[in-house]
């Protein structure tokens, strides 16, 4: 298998990945939800004042701050996780300090030049951090930061580094009275390298009426040839004139390069020009981090003999530290490549000192034992095409489905020792946080009230199942919605399928003369119109709506009835979905046992369907068989029922076509008024299985008992209000704790 064919394989293989990592962001941001109620009752019952000291003493005690630190980690892990597998196209990083022949290595893949990739011998050039991806089309898109992101990813970091306060919004940053010199700023940070950075800052405030316009603009597309001013730095000569010169670079947050690449044998192809990694300052490591997850899948690091920088040096050593970070649970030779760019201006001597060099220090004397390292000419497309663009896109053809897999085996299992702990501390809570002990005499009449709300929830359950037995208005009103259905299609029929006869017929004889025939046609209109008979059939779903929304409403009136104050919802079906929850928080000698078997009978309940698609169509769809385009005769041959209609006469093709489609809706609603009971036996059904599981289930009584001794003060206010508030506090908290507790077992 070629290269471009694996790795679209590859591509393709990498979307049936997301629904697994969006169901793991779903969960996960709903623990962080559950996190942020659990910290919120907490609070609430340790500053009610009528909490007990000895309950308040244990609430003080629970610490989630570790877990909930952690729970934006795994977000983000699991937002890369989603970018790099939506992604369309390969993308390879390009890293390195500068001058050591980045630009000018994508340039000779891209075929781009100096006014959309710059490169320089002496001052660095490219400002801003490109992606370049392989595509027919030549454009380029700018995303300008707004001033929050201008502030949080450029100023933070200089302010930080030296100790500085952060200006909050862009006329604080236009009158702020920076430093002199280093010896102005605070004792630890006058070093002679935030001399630097002090006059960095400066040029970017003196400057800022060149690029303040650009912010919080919306992303633009910019010609090619009008790129430069955008992604570089001024030049030498622009910088002697401060008062004049622009540096739009800074409002650049994002450029996406789009050429044709010469001679690259992958389409799906971009390359991502990458900061001097070794560079960062902490505060914006992580920054770049999360950005190598998503954005890359691959990095070449360059290096260049001779020169201050020709040897392996402390901040390639910082860069190696980040990517290999970066890589996750990627093997590392499988995700860096270390490009030694063979310039010809370097001596051979040079050449080899640094390869020696790497040899040594980083490969610990042994041939690409930690990494692989690659030798190539930067400035010859050539060159590069065949000792470094074939043999790494070759690597990534045969390996990346496998780095793959090790990063969402590796993400997905790094949570665990989270879950752990996040089930320590449900265990703990559920062990120190039990309800109220109640005397005997309490507990007897909540043994008593038990038992008369199971009898009376039976009784009214049971009279409305004898209710919906005999009731002949359901079926009635059924065989009323049906006729209508009916009427509906021949009306629809005869107006033409939605037209007029005459528009049909006009609309027929274009397609006849285009077709060359009415085989086409006919075949067309029969598919058409079978589809929306059926359509059309599909508005008995209203009814069907209205007849589950009476159902459920009268079993919400029957719990909420016999439950006292127990459940506060109003719609019918947040009652039921309220009752669920109620159970499954239910607990039992301080244990969140839940009431799982009612709590499954209801969620049964509240899942009932009545829908024409799903229940009625495949038992009537052989009606629909009269609209087909072919029929068998004695000798079970498929024949045309349109053999005998020429070209040219289309009244009968308009009358052949009427006849199937009246046919079809008549047998169809034949087949559907001979189960006219259909909706009532469903309810009925229903309403059958539901009182079985609730009421005569092997769990059913034990499971009430659990219910009425974790709520007694709300299934029955008038003989428990001594003890409500105590009952409902640690309620509260069971609560959301049953949340985080069946949020991690999923």
């Amino acid at each position: 298998m070629d290269i471009a064919l694996q790795i679209s394989n590859i591509l393709k293989n990498r979307k049936a990945n997301l629904p697994e990592i969006e169901k793991q962001i779903h969960r996960w941001q709903i623990m962080k939800e559950n996190f942020n109620s659990l910290d919120s009752t907490l609070d609430t019952v340790i500053n009610d004042a009528e909490t007990p000291d000895e309950l308040r003493t244990v609430l003080k005690n629970v610490d989630t701050t570790e877990i909930q630190n952690s729970i934006p980690k795994v977000l983000a892990d699991l937002d890369s996780l989603k970018e790099r597998f939506s992604r369309d196209t390969i993308n390879i990083g390009v890293s390195g300090q500068a001058r050591v022949g980045k630009s000018t290595l994508l340039q000779s893949i891209s075929g781009l030049g100096e006014e959309q990739v710059p490169t320089g011998d002496n001052l660095p050039v490219t400002a801003v951090k490109s992606q370049i991806f392989h595509s027919d089309k030549n454009i380029a898109d700018i995303e300008f930061h707004t001033f929050s992101s201008f502030k949080e990813s450029i100023l933070f970091p200089y302010h930080n580094e030296l100790a500085l306060t952060c200006p909050q919004t862009i006329e604080e940053f236009r009158r702020y009275s920076y430093p002199e010199n280093e010896n102005d700023l605070v004792e630890s940070k006058r070093i002679p390298s935030n001399i630097t950075i002090l006059e960095k800052l400066k040029q970017m405030q003196s400057a800022l009426w060149s690029y303040e316009d650009l912010l919080n603009q919306p992303a633009r597309q910019v010609d090619l040839t009008m790129l430069r001013e955008y992604v570089a730095y001024p030049k030498d000569t622009e910088e002697s004139t401060p008062e004049t010169c622009q540096r739009k670079y800074l409002a650049v947050k994002d450029v996406s390069i789009y050429c044709s690449f010469p001679s690259a044998p992958v389409k799906q192809l971009g390359f991502i020009d990458l900061p001097g990694l070794g560079e960062l300052s902490a505060s914006t490591e992580e920054h770049h981090l999360q950005g190598l997850k998503k954005g890359v899948d691959f990095v070449i690091l360059v290096k260049r003999p001779g020169g201050g920088d020709g040897f392996w040096s402390a901040k390639d050593g910082s860069a190696v530290n980040l990517l290999d970070k970066a890589r996750s649970f990627q093997d590392r030779k499988d995700f860096v490549s270390i490009l030694i760019n063979q310039d010809s201006r370097a001596t051979s001597e040079q050449l080899k000192a640094l390869r020696n060099h790497i040899l040594r220090e980083v490969n610990q004397g042994e041939n690409n034992k930690v990494f692989n390292v690659i030798e190539a000419d930067a400035i010859d497309p050539e060159n590069i095409g065949k000792q470094l663009l074939t043999p790494v896109l070759e690597h990534l053809a045969n390996r990346l489905d496998t780095m793959d897999k090790q990063i969402i085996k590796g993400t997905f299992d790094s949570y665990e020792a989270i879950e752990e702990r996040i089930s320590d501390l449900i265990q703990a809570l559920n062990k120190n946080i039990k309800l109220p002990t109640m005397d005997t005499s309490k507990r007897e009449v909540i043994e008593e009230k038990i038992e008369d709300l199971i009898d009376n929830i039976n009784l009214e359950l049971r009279q409305y199942k004898d209710q919906i037995r005999i009731q002949n208005q359901v079926d009635e009103k059924y065989s009323e919605q049906i006729d209508l259905c009916y009427n509906d299609i021949l009306n629809w029929i005869e107006s033409g399928f939605g037209d007029s006869p005459e528009a049909w017929k006009q609309s027929a004889q274009k397609k006849i003369y285009r077709q060359n025939g009415i085989v086409g046609v006919a075949l067309d209109q029969c598919n058409y119109v079978r589809v929306e008979i059926s359509k059309q059939f599909t508005k008995l779903d209203n009814f069907f709506d209205n007849q589950l929304n009476e159902f459920f409403q009268k079993i919400a009136e029957i719990l909420k009835k016999h439950t006292g104050d127990l459940l506060s919802e109003t719609d019918p079906r947040e009652v039921l979905a309220e009752f669920e929850g109620i159970l499954l928080n239910a607990q039992e000698n301080g244990e969140s046992t839940g009431c799982l078997s009612l709590a499954d009978s209801v969620l049964k309940l509240r899942n009932l369907q009545l829908d024409y698609k799903v229940q009625l169509h495949p038992r009537v769809r052989e009606n629909l068989n009269y609209i087909e385009y072919e029929t068998t005769d004695a000798d079970n041959n498929k024949v045309s029922k349109f053999a005998d209609i020429g070209s040219d006469n289309l009244d009968l093709l308009f009358r052949r076509i009427s006849d199937l489609a009246e046919q079809a809706s008549y047998q169809t609603r034949i087949a559907l008024s001979r189960d006219v009971e259909f909706p009532k036996l469903v309810l009925f059904s229903a309403l059958e299985q539901f009182e079985d599981e609730l009421i005569r289930s092997s769990d059913s009584v034990k499971e009430f008992k659990r219910l009425g001794f974790s709520y007694p003060a709300e299934l029955w206010p008038s003989l428990f209000a001594d003890i409500q508030s105590s009952m409902a506090r640690i309620n509260k908290i069971k609560a959301s704790i049953n949340d985080i507790q069946h949020n991690l077992s999923n």
